[in-house]
């Protein structure tokens, strides 16, 4: 499977990987809500993976940890038959992903249509 290797500054944290078909991101964000001085970055690395047949999905979470100036991120993509658990899984309910993205589209619906 392909899996992302992530280092922060030389020290590896994890091996992710979701298997044949599902999500994988790495994604560095940085926020600042208006003071200068209060700006903050950080790293996640998550995704949506296919449990076994017949049991849906489930969001996955190896890594979420604030970087500070200088941090090196690097992200080795890689081919391997072994990956690290998440720290975190939460399976995704069908029903109420389902409710959600009707609400979404009635909100949209409303916006657009009046």
């Amino acid at each position: 499977m392909v899996a992302f290797e992530i280092y922060v500054d030389g020290e590896k944290l994890c091996t992710a990987g979701v298997g044949g078909t599902g999500v994988l991101t790495a994604i560095t964000t940085w926020v600042n809500r208006g003071n200068p001085n209060q700006g903050q970055t950080d790293l996640r690395v998550g995704g949506l993976a296919h449990t076994q047949p017949g049991e849906g999905r489930a969001q996955v979470d190896w890594v979420h940890r604030l970087l500070q100036l200088g941090s090196e991120v690097r992200i080795r993509v890689i081919e391997t038959g072994r990956v690290d658990e998440p720290g975190t899984t939460k399976a995704i309910d069908a029903a109420e992903d389902l409710e959600s993205e009707q609400r979404y589209y009635e909100k949209l619906k409303k916006k657009f249509e009046g």
